[in-house]
Formats: C-alpha cells, structure tokens, sequence
C-alpha cells in the first residue's frame, strides 16, 4: 500500500515538474530586458519630445505636449502588446 502511494505521488510530481518546466518560454527565461530597454526608449523619447515643445507658447506648445503624449501611450502599448510573428 505504501509503495502503490509513494509510485503515484512520484508521478503527479514529476508530471508537475515536467508541467512547470514546459510552461518557461525562451521568452520568460531571458527576463524582460527587451521590454525594459523597449519601455526606457519610450520614456526617453516622450521627455525629448516635450523638452522640444517648451520652446513653443501657448496653444501650439499645448498640441506638441498632447501630440508627445499621444506617440508615448502608442509606444507603451507597442511595448506592452508587442506583435509575435507566424508561429510554425
């Protein structure tokens, strides 16, 4: 009876390990390197961006401030949903 036990608590936890072990992606194991340089570009693109509208004054300043915006929250969300090419 105790080894009929220790036979199927052996299985289900080599079917967890080889379970969890498949689930790590290429992606996963490198870290998010690619998406903290890809989320740095943006934040660094915006802050040069809305650097180059203080020389503008009033309303025109305020369109190149939303316009710097706007081209950040696409950024972000490139980065954050970024395109996967065809799987084969």
């Amino acid at each position: 009876m105790k080894s009929a036990l220790m036979k199927v608590s052996q299985a289900v936890l080599f079917l967890f390990v080889m379970f969890t072990a498949s689930a790590i992606t290429p992606a996963v194991a490198a870290g998010n390197h690619h998406h903290d340089r890809c989320e740095r570009h943006c934040n660094e693109e915006f802050q040069r961006r809305k650097d180059e509208c203080r020389r503008f004054r009033g309303h025109e300043r305020h369109r190149c401030e939303e316009d710097a915006k706007a081209d950040h929250r696409v950024c972000k969300d490139r980065v954050a949903n970024p395109v996967q090419g065809p799987s084969m």
